[in-house]
């Protein structure tokens, strides 16, 4: 039996563009273990809105989510709609968003546009 270290899934859902999620889990001496991911897809309107960090910030979100249970696997988690409007969690999303706005302008997008969608970013994710 041979061990696969990577996999590779679709995304799809009604109004949604299709992408590719590939996770790959490998050794690290000095954490234990490694995990990437890896989410493609095609240029949408929704790109122009809200930048990279539309997926980043809810990517980010989710895997904060599975290393608190892989932490505390018996304690209940926090509801997720009162972290995203608590202030740790305003501060969390604003910081998250602001990173993929850099990150967007780094990739040669133009910062007025990446600023703004960082924004919305923040918005949609904390009900603003």
């Amino acid at each position: 039996m041979r061990a696969v270290d990577r996999s590779v899934l679709s995304l799809e859902r009604d109004g949604i563009p299709t992408s590719w999620v590939e996770v790959r889990c490998s050794e690290d001496r000095a954490a234990g273990s490694r995990l990437e991911l890896t989410h493609s897809f095609l240029w949408s309107p929704h790109w122009d809105e809200y930048g990279p960090g539309s997926a980043g910030v809810g990517w980010e979100l989710g895997l904060l989510r599975l290393a608190l249970h892989l932490e505390h696997p018996n304690e209940p988690q926090p509801d997720e709609a009162a972290f995203a409007t608590s202030p740790a969690g305003k501060a969390l999303i604003a910081g998250s968003s602001e990173a993929w706005g850099e990150a967007a302008i780094a990739a040669g997008m133009d910062t007025d546009a990446a600023q703004a969608a960082a924004d919305r970013t923040t918005a949609f994710y904390t009900g603003a």
